[in-house]
């Protein structure tokens, strides 16, 4: 799995929040008769949704979107973006489409160049994967292997284990003062091993209770500034999660979790500052989502909404740290 994220990190929490449902028609060689998919598009996912839909060369297909795109610049937009952001300039890597209209969906097909979507409808062509994307900035590069296992341990319960092998490769940019960021001294490995037991209590109610242990591993591995963020972290977490009768389902879920930074961290942050006592964070979060079923009005497409509440807090003993976020979600998923 590979992901972009955009804009500086104290914007994410709200694009968590933005969805679009994106319709593709293709036509059949032999007859005019048309298949239609529909797929959703988060804002995180740049180079872009691979819908698994490989277009052959002289077989266009018709795309429409609809949908709220939030980048969390305090504002929302449709999937036609807006002309209100120059696109042709940034301080981090680039737009995906420079001088299109930032936020719009955009798409590609193969190797071949992103084009403008927007709401549709758009024919587009070309030989290769439809993928599709928001035109937005790219500031880190992200790649994850997850292989896990799920045992049983009883009538009433189960072991799930995972591995995650996690790498970060950040895209450099250009502070206020035009200087060049120093963002790629966040490049690292990170390593997580977890484990978590699921309690069935019947009546479509599980309860879980779990631990992961990760290391970050700075790429500059000679480079204090690079050390200075690696870490061991250790976090324990519970949750639930109860479908009702009614097909309505929620879920909630807290989770402690505390890093020790490398001494590193003890370093001034510039010539003349006091030397910094070494890092550590006490991080806890806690969330309650809500699944609510949507009216079948296009069967067999199945639509759910889920509403919900999301907050980490974070108390570090360097306070240039301490955050809090809280974040409000509102998503809908279609499925087939």
């Amino acid at each position: 799995m590979l992901e972009h994220i955009m804009r500086p990190l104290g914007a994410l929490a709200l694009v968590g929040v933005t969805v679009a449902l994106v319709a593709a028609s293709q036509g059949a060689a032999a007859t005019p008769q048309q298949t239609t998919s529909v797929y959703v598009v988060g804002s995180l996912t740049v180079p872009g949704v691979d819908t698994g839909l490989v277009l052959r060369k002289g077989h266009p297909v018709t795309v429409s979107a609809t949908g709220t795109v939030c980048p969390g610049t305090g504002f929302c937009t449709t999937p036609d973006g807006t002309w209100v952001v120059d696109t042709t300039e940034s301080p981090y890597d680039g737009y995906v489409l420079p001088g299109a209209p930032a936020y719009g969906l955009v798409a590609r097909v193969g190797t071949g160049p992103w084009v403008q979507v927007g709401t549709g409808p758009v024919q587009i062509k070309g030989k290769g994967d439809l993928v599709f994307a928001f035109n937005d900035d790219k500031f880190l590069q992200s790649g994850t292997v997850l292989p896990w296992v799920s045992v049983p341990t009883g009538e009433w319960a189960e072991t799930q284990a995972t591995f995650r092998f996690l790498v970060n490769d950040f895209f450099g940019g250009v502070e206020a003062d035009g200087n060049d960021a120093d963002f790629d001294l966040r490049d690292a490995y990170n390593y997580a091993g977890a484990l978590r037991e699921v309690f069935d209590l019947g009546a479509a109610r599980y309860l879980w209770l779990g631990y992961r242990f990760d290391q970050e591993d700075p790429v500059g591995d000679t480079d204090t500034g690079s050390q200075a963020f690696a870490y061991d972290g250790h976090q324990v977490e519970t949750g639930f999660s109860w479908t009702l009768p009614s097909a309505y389902g929620m879920e909630g879920g807290y989770s402690y979790r505390y890093e020790l930074y490398d001494n590193a961290s003890r370093e001034p942050t510039a010539t003349g500052d006091p030397t910094l006592p070494q890092r550590r964070d006490n991080i806890h979060g806690v969330y309650f989502l809500l699944h609510i079923p949507l009216p079948a009005f296009f069967d067999p497409v199945n639509f759910e909404m889920t509403c919900g509440v999301l907050s980490t807090f974070n108390n570090s003993n360097q306070t240039a740290f301490d955050y809090e976020r809280l974040v409000g979600l509102i998503s809908v998923t279609a499925r087939l």
